[in-house]
């Protein structure tokens, strides 16, 4: 590990890390006794053994998670979700559910804090994630069970200045974990209506900006056997559409279809071969149906690489992992990051100077929350 980084996580600052909410002027990870961060680091996907090097705290807080971190297309701020419901131990966070969730924005330096989607009483506010170059962003909004997709604006200093407007969504189809790049194309997972009181899980892609375009159906959960699961509880979520527009990963589950269970997977379709049997799994087979080992959350660095969580609690202890791999699943190999945290939403970027660079949330496995 970098000299740099030693000394960092060696390093006491005084004022950092206290009570709720977010705290600023923290560089480095030891700064702060905070639960829950989003870092900003420097990777290089393509090493051998890839290491996170210069990690710097742009956001903490002791006692809200802070999710889906999204950059924005002049780098110059972050997108999150943060969570307002409490768990038995004090922590506001994922396991606690979306409902009276947030979207903030964090300078990528570290100094401002926004809040851009303010909370909505028992309502998701999540998933934000920025398209084009005028600060415009989708994101997921709604009961619990009854979300919808939006589109909305902001001008550089995070004011909406435009929206939030309902994406024209199939009334069929709840939709969550929506996903637009650049010519506003969009990809989301959904539970449709299939007939006949059946109900699955797909991921759609559509243009949002033309409204007689009809969702296509990418995917059709299925178990391990490539059988249609109707009416079960497979998911299929967090759908990346590659920047070319060639291929979509994103993650499956199937945990109680008999035999045919498994945990989360990573699999990947072709935009070009929708409702097929061309899904493939990616994760290492060795994996098998456990529940206990899952690979979630990935993003694109490029057209042919990956980087993602994985999440392993087939032990004595709960990690997550960041790790990186092809996009057909070779070459998998662990970012190098500081113990004693669990890595989980990661978005890699290059920043002005065409560096690689990467932003994390982090939660530390010792601290309490206060």
């Amino acid at each position: 590990m970098k000299w740099k980084l030693v000394m960092s996580l060696l390093l006491l600052v005084s004022g950092c890390g206290g009570g709720g909410g977010s705290n600023f002027g923290c560089g480095s990870l030891d700064c702060k006794t905070a639960k829950y961060n989003l870092l900003l680091a420097d990777v290089d996907f393509s090493a051998t053994s890839p290491e996170a090097t210069n990690i710097t705290v742009l956001a903490t807080s002791s006692y809200q998670d802070m999710t889906h971190p999204r950059v924005s297309h002049d780098k110059a701020w972050v997108a999150f979700t943060t969570y307002n419901d409490t768990n038995a131990d004090g922590c506001a966070s994922t396991d606690s559910g979306y409902a009276n969730t947030e979207i903030k924005a964090v300078s990528l330096d570290g100094t401002q804090e926004k809040s851009v989607i303010p909370v909505s009483t028992n309502e998701l506010n999540s998933n934000s994630y920025w398209f084009g170059s005028n600060y415009e962003f989708t994101f997921l909004s709604g009961p619990p069970g009854a979300t919808k997709i939006y589109r909305a604006q902001t001008d550089g200093a995070m004011k909406l200045v435009a929206g939030p407007t309902l994406v024209d969504v199939p009334a069929t189809i709840i939709p969550f974990d929506p996903q637009a790049i650049s010519g506003a194309q969009l990809v989301y997972g959904g539970t449709y209506d299939s007939g006949g009181g059946n109900f699955a899980k797909s991921i759609f892609m559509e243009s949002m900006d033309d409204i007689m375009d009809v969702p296509v159906g990418l995917s059709l959960g299925r178990d391990s056997t490539g059988a249609p699961l109707y009416g079960s509880d497979v998911m299929e979520n967090d759908p990346k559409l590659s920047p070319d527009g060639a291929q979509v990963a994103f993650m499956r589950r199937a945990p109680n279809a008999g035999a045919n269970g498994f945990g989360w997977r990573i699999f990947m379709v072709d935009t070009a071969s929708p409702h097929s049997l061309d899904e493939v799994n990616i994760s290492p087979a060795s994996f098998g149906s456990s529940l206990l080992v899952n690979d979630v959350l990935p993003e694109w660095v490029d057209n042919s690489t990956l980087v993602f969580s994985f999440i392993d609690v087939s032990g004595s202890t709960h990690t997550r992992t960041l790790w990186t791999m092809q996009s057909d699943g070779t070459g998998r190999k662990q970012i190098q990051l500081p113990a004693g945290y669990r890595y989980s939403d990661v978005f890699p970027f290059l920043d002005g100077s065409g560096n690689q660079k990467m932003v994390i949330s982090a939660e530390k496995v010792s601290a309490s929350c206060s």
